[in-house]
């Protein structure tokens, strides 16, 4: 998705963030704007550089594991798979996905999203809202009421298991910890983590 041009703002698109719902959230709620025509365009090849800058961000654990399901999808169809993930994510499994990533991509989480934080850097997990706070501090002018009413845009199949381990948890958040430090989402991964313990059973066949 190309980065968004507002009257007085514009929108970085970090993958997997809930970009699509933005843009779709705009239109509903009369906000003009024009499409760049690079993909994914960072802070560093933004087309107004001085212009108030917005993105969102989401935990980094639910990050990689939209990130794995969507490449699996793309995957099934024969489309094309981002970039970095092109041999990685040829592994059967999520647990694998993850090995690879932690091996050969750690804490690319966290560079993605430094690499795309202008002024403002909403979360993913409160969208609407942070969507009218980003728009209300640019200065732009739109339907609040529509942009809070407005359905999500659609959710990545998960019938695709991407379920972690105590273990691959715990090492994603330390290879995450820049982001999750920075974003504030200390507190959500150790609910996650504590969850994960409970909910996770080992194999117990032949017990």
């Amino acid at each position: 998705m190309p980065c968004l041009i507002l009257p007085k703002s514009q929108f970085l698109h970090i993958p997997k963030t809930g970009g699509k719902w933005v843009q779709q959230a705009l239109q509903a709620g009369g906000v003009e704007f024009e499409e760049w025509s690079v993909t994914h365009c960072d802070v560093r090849s933004a087309p107004y550089p001085e212009r108030f800058t917005f993105s969102f961000v989401r935990n980094p654990l639910t990050w990689w594991q939209s990130v794995w399901r969507y490449g699996m999808v793309r995957k099934t169809r024969n489309q094309s798979i981002w970039p970095p993930f092109r041999e990685t994510l040829l592994g059967e499994s999520f647990g694998e996905f993850i090995e690879d990533v932690l091996a050969e991509h750690n804490g690319l989480c966290s560079r993605v999203f430094a690499n795309f934080t202008g002024q403002f850097v909403g979360k993913q997990e409160s969208l609407a809202e942070d969507l009218v706070r980003a728009l209300t501090a640019a200065g732009e002018t739109f339907n609040e009421g529509r942009i809070m009413a407005e359905p999500p845009y659609h959710l990545t199949d998960k019938s695709f298991d991407t379920c972690y381990t105590p273990e691959l948890m715990a090492a994603v958040i330390m290879a995450e910890r820049d982001a999750i430090g920075r974003f504030g989402y200390g507190e959500d991964c150790e609910r996650m983590i504590v969850k994960a313990e409970k909910c996770y059973q080992p194999d117990q066949q032949g017990l």
